[in-house]
């Protein structure tokens, strides 16, 4: 039982960790050098930051020709996700 414990934690940490390094998008080096508080904590901001800019391009263009193949519908189903 504990060794399934011990298991599924050390998968859920590497995933976490792979979410971050996605998130940073550079393989965890950026994990490595400062941590996992302050990784987390500039995950937080990146996100925040790509969602808000997302939502800046959704509200600034209202038809999917206005921009190049199909970006609108896109946008839309990545703020939709």
């Amino acid at each position: 039982m504990y060794a399934q414990v011990a298991a599924d934690a050390v998968r859920e940490a590497v995933m976490l960790r792979d979410l971050l390094a996605r998130i940073h998008r550079d393989g965890g080096h950026y994990l490595a050098k400062v941590g996992v508080d302050r990784a987390v904590e500039e995950a937080h901001r990146l996100v925040s930051e790509r969602t808000s800019l997302l939502e800046e391009v959704r509200q600034n263009f209202t038809r999917d020709d206005d921009l190049p193949n199909g970006l609108l519908t896109r946008i839309d189903k990545a703020l939709d996700a």
